[in-house]
């Protein structure tokens, strides 16, 4: 089995080297050879595609980065866009606030107009619209012109009259009446509302009403009059002031709706086009982060694959790594064995050789067989690791395969990210484009409002300019308290200083206090010290005495070991004492006492060494002095607590001494900064007053020259005026006659409108009886066009219906044909046809309402059954035809 494999496989090695060129006598070192090429060749292959594989990660990672840059880019943009929204935003609002000011403005004008309405005495006017408002005044201006008009007409009839007759009565008469008009006149709500002075009226009333001669009544009535044509003309100057003013209010009040109604809609598209933006916005960024998520995905995907890859490539390189080894080896096996196998096959030669001449031919034979078979086995061996090769190499070439479907799939992912990328991109500048169009338009519209809104300042900068007189009389009110402020501040301060100073020494005196009594608490810590180290030195001595019967007196021990703890606890609470001085003096007797004690204790103790007989005595003793000690140290600790008590409070007090002089300190910093800040605000004031005061003196003369030349424009107006008077009244003159010629024409004209209207009620009458007579004949022409379009109906349907039977006819023919029916069958279809048109002919007249297509194939054989029809209906359907006819 094994020669039958090694014989395929050096049969398919031949065919493989024939392929690559080598011929069947080639020796076994140029088929190693070739295999070695081949092997170059394909190592060359795998490195090439080690490198194509590189070359791929870094345009990956190139993508990848231009990839982030994009999603940077789109962020940046979705931030720019909540940008510009956001001023959008504000600028809305900024607009929105200039409406509101606008609103408040036309308020504060109706409500100043009605302010002036109300102070002059026209409360009614008020709820009015302005237009009604002028009307109300041009209609006060009529009626007081015509009063004029009339006073006039009689004076001129009293003059007259006096220069025909000379009655002096009617001349006064007139005066009265004069007076009477002009006290009217001069309480009118008109000349309330204009300011119109009333001296006039006070100098005609302080005139003597009674005059001797009839020079004096003329010259009086011609002052009367002379004074009344100046209060006209002053009213009537007046009232043209108004009318300005008012046509301007008008102007000023049409152009704020104009423009609220022109912005209002614009605000609409405005605040539209915001939510629109802030939909877009948000629809943005959705998509944006949807995008993202897709990109991350996408990018995960890919990162995956690209790691994938590279652990492939990596074991590839591991594979290759080991193939190669293999592949050296195996060649230096090779070589040695073909060293081996060539000088074995040399010294068997020699050897065959030499001994050729000696063995016989049978001999030759058997080496030549072992020699061929050994050749085969290394041929066998050839074979086999040429095959591994070649599996080695188709499998590389699997791998190279799926290296380079993969790199295909990663081009295509790439394709289709930046063709996403391409897409966000667009999506991205044509949005761009859109907002920054809007942008503009919106800046334009703000450049507008901005422009409409200077000029509505300028004209409310004109009404400010007015009440800055009253501005500067309240600032000079105001200088005058603040000057009083200032005062009752400087007097405050010195308080301050003077609390401040008192504060001061209180806190001198304490830091002194609380120097002495530390100094006196530092002689009494000395004091302890010292007697400390006398009482150690007596403790040494009586515990070296006490050793020695240590013994007998264990209760003594124990007693002086109490007294011990209590003398150290004595001593550290002495330390801590910060007694007055007062009570200095009592604890130097209480140790000068407890001394006095601890001597008595020593000689009792020297007592004790030659007297133990008194030792209970001495104990008990002993005991009294342990409770004296005990109550001793309670008292010092109550002095100890009260001292520290004190000295808390003492804390206490310099806390709230230093307190109350940061916040004297800070409040006469803030005094003397609001002095400061006042001052400034008095040089400014006084500033301001110098300014106003040089603008009022300006207005002054101002006021003064536009005086003059109103003066001088009266007076020409008056004389223009006489003259257009004088003319009016000789036009009254024509006009009276031409009155009276009318009259009598419209009497004239009268007559003849009665004759005509006789004449027109009988020829109303008879128009109306043509009319009924021409809507029978209407309604009679109509029916008759109704019946017409009736019967134009029905014979539409019936030709209708008659196409549609022949069509089913010619149908049923073919069919008959077809099927070659029996001649009896046909003549019955024809008896049926006849009969159909037969029906037909009957009912056109008739409608064929609800008319359904039957089909006629299945109606055959009824007809066979029942030949003939019921004409029963034919008759029904005449009868209804001469019914509808009629």
């Amino acid at each position: 089995m094994e020669e039958g494999e090694m014989t395929v496989v050096l049969a398919g090695l031949q065919q493989f080297l024939q392929k690559e060129g080598l011929g069947l006598d080639a020796s076994d070192c140029e088929r190693l050879a070739m295999l070695w090429r081949l092997y170059l060749e394909k190592d060359k292959s795998v490195r090439m595609l080690t490198e194509e594989i590189q070359e791929l990660r870094a345009e990956r990672a190139a993508e990848i980065n231009t990839v982030q840059q994009y999603v940077e880019n789109i962020r940046s943009l979705s931030r720019t866009r909540d940008s510009v929204a956001l001023e959008l935003e504000q600028d809305n609002e900024m607009l929105r606030n200039k409406l509101d000011e606008i609103s408040l403005q036309q308020g504060a004008q109706r409500n100043e107009i009605a302010e002036m309405l109300l102070q002059e005495g026209l409360a009614e006017v008020i709820p009015s619209s302005l237009s009604e408002q002028v009307a109300y005044l041009l209609a006060e201006r009529a009626s007081l012109m015509e009063k004029l008009q009339a006073q006039e007409g009689a004076d001129m009839n009293a003059m007259q009259k006096c220069a025909e007759k000379g009655i002096p009565q009617n001349s006064n008469e007139n005066t009265e009446k004069v007076v009477s008009v002009r006290g009217r006149s001069s309480q009118s709500p008109l000349r309330r509302l204009l300011g119109m002075r009333k001296t006039a009226q006070t100098k005609h009333i302080s005139s003597p009403v009674t005059h001797s001669s009839t020079c004096g009544e003329k010259a009086s009535k011609e002052r009367e009059r002379w004074l009344l044509e100046r209060d006209l003309d002053e009213a009537s100057n007046r009232l043209d002031m108004a009318h300005r003013e008012i046509r301007r209010l008008t102007d000023e009040l049409e152009s704020a709706r104009l423009t609220q109604s022109a912005y209002e809609p614009e605000l609409q598209e405005a605040q539209l086009e915001v939510e629109q933006l802030r939909q877009e916005v948000e629809k943005l960024k959705r998509c944006d982060v949807a995008e993202l998520r897709r990109a991350k995905e996408v990018n995960d995907a890919l990162d995956a694959e690209v790691h994938q890859l590279r652990n492939r490539v990596h074991r590839m390189q591991t594979e290759r790594f080991q193939l190669l080894e293999l592949v050296d080896r195996k060649i230096e096996d090779l070589d040695n064995e073909d060293d081996e196998v060539v000088q074995n096959f040399f010294q068997k030669l020699t050897k065959g050789h030499v001994l050729s001449t000696d063995l016989p031919s049978k001999d030759k034979t058997n080496k030549d067989k072992d020699v061929h078979k050994r050749c085969c086995a290394e041929l066998q061996d050839l074979k086999q690791s040429s095959l591994k090769l070649k599996a080695e190499l188709g499998e590389e070439e699997v791998l190279r395969k799926k290296a380079v479907e993969e790199c295909d799939d990663q081009s295509q992912k790439r394709a289709a990210a930046e063709q996403l990328i391409l897409e966000v991109q667009a999506l991205c500048e044509q949005k761009e484009e859109d907002h920054k169009a809007e942008v503009q338009e919106l800046q334009e519209k703000h450049a507008e409002a901005q422009f409409r809104q200077l000029n509505d300042e300028l004209k409310t900068a004109q009404d400010l300019l007015n009440l800055t007189n009253e501005e500067l009389l309240t600032e000079s009110e105001r200088n005058g308290q603040l000057q009083r402020n200032i005062s009752l501040l400087e007097q405050e301060k010195l308080k301050v200083a003077a609390d401040l100073q008192k504060a001061l020494s209180k806190v001198t005196q304490l830091e002194q206090n609380d120097a002495s009594r530390s100094a006196e608490l530092q002689n009494l810590q000395q004091k302890l010290q010292i007697q400390q180290t006398q009482w150690e030195q007596e403790k040494s001595l009586l515990q070296r005495e006490l050793k020695a019967n240590r013994v007998q007196i264990t209760s003594l021990e124990q007693q002086v070991k109490d007294l011990q703890q209590q003398l150290k606890s004595a001593t550290q609470q002495l330390r801590v004492e910060e007694a007055q001085n007062a009570q200095n003096s009592r604890l130097e007797e209480k140790v000068r006492d407890m001394l006095e004690e601890l001597d008595t204790l020593k000689i009792q103790a020297e007592d004790a060494q030659k007297h133990r007989e008194h030792l209970a005595e001495r104990e008990m003793d002993l005991q009294q002095q342990v409770q004296t000690l005990l109550t001793i140290n309670s008292q010092l600790s109550l002095a100890k607590t009260e001292l520290s008590r004190v000295q808390d409070q003492q804390s206490k007090k310099q806390n709230d001494l230093r307190q109350i002089i940061a916040k004297l300190e800070h409040s006469l910093m803030c005094s003397q900064q609001e002095i400061e800040k006042l001052q400034i605000q008095l040089q400014e004031a006084h500033c301001n007053l110098q300014s106003q005061i040089s603008k009022f003196q300006d207005k002054k003369d101002r006021h003064k020259e536009k005086l003059g030349e109103a003066k001088e424009v009266y007076l020409r107006e008056t004389a223009w005026r006489d003259e257009k008077i004088k003319e009016q009244d000789r036009e009254l003159r024509v006009l009276m006659k031409k009155i009276e010629k009318e009259r009598e024409m419209v009497k004239k004209v009268t007559a003849e409108n009665e004759a005509l209207l006789l004449n027109r009620k009988q020829l109303l009458y008879q128009l109306n009886e043509e009319e009924e007579s021409r809507k029978h004949a209407v309604a009679e022409v109509t029916s008759m066009k109704q019946r017409v379009d009736f019967l134009e109906k029905d014979g539409v349907q019936q030709r209708d219906f008659n196409m549609m039977k022949s069509k089913q006819i010619a149908k049923l023919e073919g069919l008959l044909h077809d099927k070659q029916i029996s001649t009896k069958d046909f003549k019955n279809l024809c008896s049926f046809e006849n009969r159909i048109i037969e029906g037909s002919e009957q009912a056109s007249s008739s409608k064929l309402q609800g008319f359904e297509t039957f089909d006629l194939v299945e109606f055959i054989p009824k007809t066979k059954s029942k030949p003939t029809d019921d004409p029963g209906a034919l008759n029904q359907s005449r009868v209804s035809e001469m019914v509808y006819l009629t």
